[in-house]
């Protein structure tokens, strides 16, 4: 009985039908939802001759890539708005040579994420690196594991053949990993200066289900189809598109100034400025590029 019910399923496996899948891998992070249809868009096969003897091109038209590079967009503008570790987080100790002991020159631990308006003090020094990750499952309150999209024939118009019509079901994954390293220097006790450099790692893929839907051929599916080995004419009616690509270097450089105007007893005011040098990469999503 086991050996049957392993067989069985073996053999289920071998003749279940799996979608015909593309897939593609870009050079720049930027042109993933540009190319997961190739570089001429979403086509499909056909078998039609035209009057002038040649093979009709089906090529099927939607807003789905154009409206996704928004995504480009969203991502690299989340990059330069990821918080920097404060370097003024945590408690510092100051040398009392009165006493010949370290007593402590702060008063709280501080926040992480955002900044305090105590400074590390004229000449000295202050080092900190961090690690954050970031994944996105939504843009804009679209559930970006399951985003629709129909695709339309080139003059659509007519009706016949061109009232066909390619639905898609869209899933995007993308992803980002910043290790980003502080360095600050005390230049009087109430101005900082800080050089943030972060090393940036970003991933992103898309995987779009693709079916043909026969309103203007139903009878007759060698007009429009997906190549299909494992049937018996090979015209298929389902593909999976996949693209994706990753890209690791240097993200925007960061420097910061950071003053105190107003120290009194436990209570203290800052102001500072953040400049951002467009250093990493646009096209690989690892920048903004542009200054900020």
């Amino acid at each position: 009985m086991i050996r049957f019910a392993a067989a069985a399923c073996c053999c289920l496996v071998l003749v279940s039908p799996v979608p015909a899948e593309a897939q593609a891998r870009v050079d720049k992070l930027a042109l993933v939802f540009q190319d997961i249809f190739g570089p001429n868009g979403l086509r499909v096969n056909s078998e039609q001759v035209l009057p002038d003897g040649s093979t009709h091109s089906a090529h099927f038209n939607g807003a789905f890539q154009s409206n996704f590079n928004q995504m480009n967009v969203a991502l690299a503008s989340q990059l330069t708005a990821l918080p920097l570790p404060s370097p003024a987080a945590g408690f510092t100790y100051s040398f009392d040579g009165a006493t010949g002991t370290f007593v402590r020159s702060t008063q709280s631990f501080g926040p992480i994420l955002t900044d305090r308006a105590e400074t590390i003090g004229r000449g000295k020094f202050s080092f900190c690196y961090s690690v954050q990750f970031f994944s996105f499952d939504s843009l804009e309150g679209m559930d970006l594991s399951a985003v629709p999209a129909v695709f339309t024939h080139d003059d659509f118009q007519l009706g016949g053949g061109r009232a066909d019509v390619v639905t898609t079901q869209n899933s995007v994954e993308a992803s980002v990993a910043q290790a980003t390293s502080v360095l600050t220097y005390g230049i009087t006790n109430r101005l900082d200066v800080s050089v943030a450099v972060p090393l940036v790692h970003t991933r992103l893929s898309v995987r779009s289900d693709a079916r043909i839907i026969r309103i203007g051929t139903p009878d007759d599916p060698a007009i429009h189809f997906f190549r299909d080995e494992d049937l018996f004419d090979g015209h298929g009616s389902d593909r999976q598109f996949f693209s994706s690509g990753s890209a690791t270097g240097l993200g925007d450089v960061i420097v910061r100034l950071k003053a105190t105007a107003l120290r009194e007893g436990l209570r203290a005011l800052a102001f500072g400025v953040d400049v951002r040098a467009p250093t990493g990469d646009e096209m690989d999503l690892l920048g903004a590029g542009a200054p900020g």
